[in-house]
Parts: C-alpha cells; structure tokens; sequence
C-alpha cells in the first residue's frame, strides 16, 4: 500500500484535504451567488402568489362549503364539493385537503363513497347530539321539604329507641410518657 494512513497527528498534507472541498464550495458560490439568489428569489415569490390564489379561490368557495358542512352534518366528500360548487374533481380534493389540515378534520377512505372529511363545528356537534338523544317525557317536579321552626308537629323519638353513647372501658388514662421525637420535647421542662 502507497498511501500513508492518518494516524491522528495533524499534519500540513491533512488539512489540505479538508481545505480543498471548502474552497471548492466558495470558488462556487463566489461565481453563482446571482443565480442562487434569483432562485429563492423565484420560489418566495412562486410561494406568494400561489397564497394569493388560494386566498381569491378560497373567498369563492367558502359560502359553498361551509353550506355543505351544515347540510351534512360536518360530513363532506370531493364529489359533494365539486357538484356544489362546479369544481373538477382534482380541485375538490385539493381544496378539501387543504381545508382539512386547516380545520383539523379528521377523513375516512368509504368504499362506496371514498374519502370523506368530518369537520366538527358547534352547530354540527349540537344537531349531532340533538338527533341521538331520544325524547324525554315531562320531567317530575322534585320533591320539596317544608322545614319551619314553628311547626307544631314535631316527632318525638320514644325513650327505648334513644341512642345512648357509654364510656368504653378499654380507654386508658391519657399517658404522661414524653415521646423520643424532639419536636415533642420542645416547650416540656
């Protein structure tokens, strides 16, 4: 084998090696700095105007969906969507993913009627609950006591049902032991 093997003393030769591609990469950027920043130039602005659209687009849209969402109990499909609001098919699904990272809803793929988003709402958790709940019968008036000092009917409990408390006789006389925690002794002569 020709070639010497770093054995971890640094020598000139060895710093050459991780100087070289570091120079490499500013020789690099030196030259194309202009076409990098043109680059991220071009995606911030790509970036800017796509929300842009979708903001225009969404403004269209909303009334429709949110109409949906009331209507189906916070159940809606691309195919409702795109029938509602004369979408194709592709922008249905991208609004309603979009919608649904935004919202947090929650979706479930169907066989019968493929993916399908749940956006919970106050109004649809609320018919939600209204439509499960079975109807009740008129509640029963609760039951009332009339309490006063000055009533005449008091009960008297007769004297063989009296309850008696008796000294027991395994209680013992209060001990005059000290206790060995020092926080007892403290205060004691």
């Amino acid at each position: 084998m020709t070639g010497k093997v770093f054995d971890g003393n640094p020598t000139p030769a060895a710093f050459l090696i991780l100087i070289l591609p570091l120079a490499a990469i500013i020789v690099l950027l030196y030259k194309a700095w202009i076409w990098i920043l043109g680059f991220v130039a071009l995606v911030i602005v790509w970036k800017l105007v796509d929300n842009y659209q979708w903001q225009r687009w969404s403004e269209k849209i909303n009334p429709i969906f949110n109409q949906l969402i009331q209507e189906n109990q916070g159940q809606v499909t691309p195919m409702d969507l795109s029938l509602k609001a004369n979408l194709s098919a592709g922008s249905a699904k991208r609004f309603l993913a979009r919608k649904a990272e935004e919202f947090s809803a929650t979706s479930r793929e169907l066989p019968e009627q493929g993916k399908v988003y749940y956006f919970i709402t106050a109004s649809t958790l609320g018919s939600i609950l209204d439509d499960s709940e079975p109807v009740a019968e008129e509640p029963e008036e609760p039951e009332t006591f009339d309490i006063d000092d000055d009533d005449d009917e008091d009960i008297e409990i007769p004297p063989n049902n009296q309850v008696t408390s008796q000294p027991s006789e395994v209680s013992s006389p209060p001990s005059t032991t000290s206790l060995s925690s020092p926080f007892c002794s403290v205060g004691r002569p």
